[in-house]
């Protein structure tokens, strides 16, 4: 998936989605991969981490730092062939709520093992109102 930051308006009203560009690895290498988006102006209330089947069943770790170097969200051995759906508005929630103006996140993210003949890929959707 490429990049992108689109406004959605569904429901009757606005709803925020950005994606980060693909990170991908071939099927020796697990080394931290990472991904910019800049301009952000939502409220993140979910966020979708899409990660491919591996051969080798790998898990994947990603961190979202924003651009003054702090963690904003972490979240550690995400089980491969599988779509996330993290959550900040849950009784007990995934993360907190990221409320953010005109600031750029970073994506960093690492694979618990080389994933094998398959490679890996994982996408990640931040989504709010």
């Amino acid at each position: 998936m490429a990049s992108s930051n689109k406004r959605l308006n569904g429901g009757g009203f606005p709803n925020a989605r950005y994606e980060f560009t693909q990170l991908s690895w071939a099927a020796a290498v697990s080394s931290a991969k990472t991904a910019t988006l800049s301009n952000l102006n939502m409220l993140v209330d979910r966020i979708d981490a899409l990660f491919s089947t591996t051969t080798d069943n790998v898990t994947v770790t990603f961190t979202l730092t924003d651009q003054n170097s702090v963690v904003v969200a972490t979240f550690t051995a995400l089980a491969d062939a599988t779509n996330h759906m993290k959550l900040s508005t849950t009784a007990t929630p995934d993360f907190p709520a990221i409320p953010l103006a005109d600031d750029t996140l970073t994506l960093s993210a690492t694979l618990s093992a080389v994933p094998g003949t398959s490679g890996a890929t994982l996408d990640v959707i931040l989504r709010g109102p």
